[in-house]
C-alpha cells in the first residue's frame, strides 16, 4: 500500500514538474522571441539565451535532476517534423517537448529529457557507436527512401525512425542513457537552428548526423549517450 502510494505522488510531482517547466518556457520565447522579426545572424544567440534561462529555472527548482534540453528554432515560414525516442530508467526518468503554437514569425520547439542518473554504463561507448550510427543510417534511407516532404506525410512515419533505433541499441545496451531527435525538413530550407545544453556531472557523447538527403527532404539526427 505504501509503495503504491509513493509511486502515485511520484508520478504526481513528475507531472507537476513537466507543467512547470513548460509554463517558465512559455513565457521566455515572449521574453526572448516576441515582436522580433526572424534574423538568421542573430537568431542564434536568442536561441541560447532561451536554453540557458530555461535550464537555469531546471536547476535552481528541481536540484535531484539532471537535464538535457535541445532547441529547434526556425522561421515562421519554414515546415518541420520532429520525433524522439529515448532509453531511461522509467521509474524516475522521462523526457516531454513543447512548442510556441502558431507564432507567425518563429518556430520553437523545446525537447526535455530528466534523470537522476541512476544507470551504470558498461564497456566502452566507442565500440558501439560506430554500429550505433551505421544501424541509423540504414533505417532512415529504409523509411524515408524515395519520400517528398510535407508536414502530413512525414507526421505518419517519423515516430518509428527513432524508436527502431532505440530497440536496436536495447538488444544490445541497456546500461547507458541514451536520447535520439530526428528532425524532417525541405531540404531548400535553410533558416532553422538546433542547440542544447546539458545539467549532468558525466561527460555526453553527442553525434550530428545527416541521414537522409532526398529530393526535396532531409534528416537530421541528433543521438546523445551518456
Amino acid at each position: 500500500m505504501g509503495t503504491s502510494k509513493s509511486n502515485k505522488e511520484a508520478k504526481e510531482n513528475i507531472k507537476d514538474m513537466k507543467e512547470s517547466i513548460i509554463k517558465y518556457g512559455e513565457k521566455i520565447f515572449i521574453k526572448y522571441l516576441d515582436g522580433r522579426e526572424f534574423n538568421a545572424e542573430k537568431v542564434s544567440s536568442w536561441q541560447e539565451n532561451i536554453i540557458d534561462d530555461l535550464l537555469n529555472y531546471c536547476k535552481e527548482n528541481y536540484t535531484n535532476y539532471n537535464f538535457l534540453i535541445i532547441s529547434f528554432l526556425a522561421s515562421g515560414s519554414s515546415s518541420y517534423n520532429s520525433s524522439a525516442s529515448g532509453i531511461l530508467n522509467r521509474k524516475t526518468d522521462d523526457y516531454f517537448s513543447f512548442n510556441n503554437g502558431t507564432n507567425n514569425n518563429f518556430h520553437i520547439e523545446i525537447r526535455v529529457f530528466f534523470f537522476i542518473d541512476n544507470l551504470k554504463p558498461k564497456g566502452n561507448y566507442n565500440s558501439l557507436e560506430n554500429s550505433i550510427i551505421k544501424k541509423n543510417i540504414e533505417i532512415n534511407e529504409k523509411i524515408l527512401d524515395e519520400k517528398k516532404y510535407s508536414f502530413s506525410s512525414c507526421d505518419k512515419y517519423i515516430n518509428s525512425i527513432p524508436k527502431e533505433l532505440t530497440d536496436y541499441i536495447l538488444k544490445f545496451d541497456k546500461s547507458r542513457y541514451y536520447y535520439c531527435v530526428i528532425y524532417l525538413v525541405k531540404n531548400d530550407m535553410k533558416e532553422w537552428f538546433v542547440d542544447f545544453k546539458y545539467s549532468g556531472d558525466k561527460p555526453i557523447n553527442s553525434k550530428i548526423i545527416e541521414i537522409y538527403r532526398g529530393k526535396n527532404i532531409e534528416g537530421i539526427n541528433y543521438i546523445f549517450s551518456w
